[in-house]
């Protein structure tokens, strides 16, 4: 055979063992990344003193009244929309909590929605 035939032919059976078998698909499947938030709230207005903390994964939706006094939250998230709320029943007055740094405000609970 001539050197152009050898060439083409290597291409194409290489090219060949490059495609998947007919029926079976090529797409891998990804598991959908998991939405959690981390919540620390503090007593101090600089994210230090009496801590209380909590957690929200995927597909949760809470409301937490705080104990004592709060003054201060950082929430690690991960595509989760968090508020503080002047009521202890996620009601009255609310600021969103954009997450990943120390916000200081009064507060009576927070929502969390993953």
């Amino acid at each position: 055979m001539s050197a152009m035939k050898v060439l083409t032919f290597i291409i194409l059976n290489g090219f060949a063992t490059a495609l998947p078998a007919s029926g079976m698909t090529t797409i891998t499947e990804r598991e959908p990344l998991t939405n959690i938030a981390q919540v620390n709230l503090y007593s101090t207005s600089t994210c230090g003193g009496t801590v209380q903390s909590f957690s929200v994964t995927s597909g949760a939706s809470v409301c937490v009244a705080v104990d004592g006094d709060k003054a201060s939250i950082d929430v690690i998230e991960n595509d989760c929309a968090t508020y503080v709320w002047s009521g202890t029943n996620c009601e009255g007055n609310s600021l969103h909590i954009s997450g990943d740094t120390c916000t200081s405000v009064l507060y009576g609970s927070v929502s969390v929605q993953c």
